[in-house]
């Protein structure tokens, strides 16, 4: 639902992982395992002097100085400059405006995301089908999106939570006076699979046009309800 992609920040966050993984394993090797230690310091000279050769191979001309740590100066502030960049992308897709209506003469109808939000989480916690919820507001392709996280109980079919949701979320449009589309995320329970399944409903808004996660339409009641 954010603009930076999951399999790259779970990537990152993989490496970053591994390369502290491997740091942290070097260092408490150096200090509790003395056979470890002796290998290096015999290693340490062979190591520094191939280094100093190529500093002395790659100094810049009239100044003695090797471009290479200026190499890695300009990888380093191209690294953070990458990391700043990512991290101002996160969190990005959320909106704190669900309903603003056109302005009429006696002035305009604003309704906070923060109002949708707290009564579906309200009406959902009472439920027993439910270990946990979480509703959260996006914007995609400018409209507006409420994504209800749930957490199913064991041995509740996805299909009984399903309706659980609906009911609540069709009773939520009721009070609003307009039908907000909602993208649905069950884990756990019976029919779910671990990643958690993605529904949603029709809207007549843009959002509709464009499927996210290749989710399955819920419907009102009215209307034709897909199957699982």
């Amino acid at each position: 639902m954010n603009t930076t992609n999951r399999v790259l920040n779970r990537a990152f966050v993989l490496v970053i992982g591994l390369l502290a993984l491997g740091l942290g394993a070097v260092a408490v090797a150096l200090v509790a395992v003395p056979d470890f230690l002796r290998g290096w310091a015999q290693t340490a000279p062979s190591v520094t002097g191939a280094l100093s050769t190529v500093l002395a191979d790659t100094a810049l001309a009239g100044t003695g100085t090797s471009w290479v740590p200026l190499a890695g100066l300009a990888a380093a502030a191209l690294l953070v400059l990458a990391l700043a960049v990512f991290i101002a992308r996160q969190g990005r897709g959320r909106t704190h405006r669900l309903i603003a209506a056109a302005p009429a003469e006696d002035g305009s109808t604003i309704v906070d995301s923060a109002v949708a939000e707290q009564m579906l989480t309200a009406d959902l916690r009472e439920r027993a089908e439910f270990d946990a919820v979480a509703v959260s507001t996006h914007e995609v392709h400018g409209a507006p999106v409420l994504k209800v996280s749930a957490a199913v109980r064991r041995g509740v079919a996805a299909r009984d939570a399903i309706t659980v949701i609906e009911r609540s979320v069709h009773g939520l449009d009721s009070v609003l006076g307009a039908e907000i589309p909602v993208l649905v995320q069950l884990n756990g329970g019976l029919g779910t699979r671990r990643s958690g399944r993605a529904r949603r409903r029709p809207s007549a808004s843009t959002v509709a046009r464009h499927p996210i996660a290749n989710p399955t339409i819920l419907t009102h009641p009215k209307e034709k309800e897909r199957s699982l």
